[in-house]
């Protein structure tokens, strides 16, 4: 931007967007982590559910504490 640019860095893990395998690649355990509804599509994850009383909520806020900890253990 404005002749400025981004320096080069290597990258060990991750799958090139737009390749014909990546969704194979992304095939893992990530589903099995969460209680509510999750979406995925390629490497983007929405997770959502419906909230009507305190244990809904924390039902709700454990998913993200469930996806964190898969994140951590998969270096993701």
């Amino acid at each position: 931007m404005e002749g400025a640019a981004s320096i080069w860095h290597f990258v060990l893990t991750g799958i090139p967007q737009g390749s014909a395998m990546g969704p194979l690649l992304l095939l893992n355990d990530l589903d099995l982590q969460i209680i509510n509804t999750a979406v995925k599509f390629d490497d983007d994850t929405k997770v959502f559910g419906s909230v009507s009383n305190e244990h809904d909520r924390v039902v709700l806020q454990n998913d993200p504490h469930r996806l964190s900890n898969w994140a951590d253990i998969w270096q993701m």
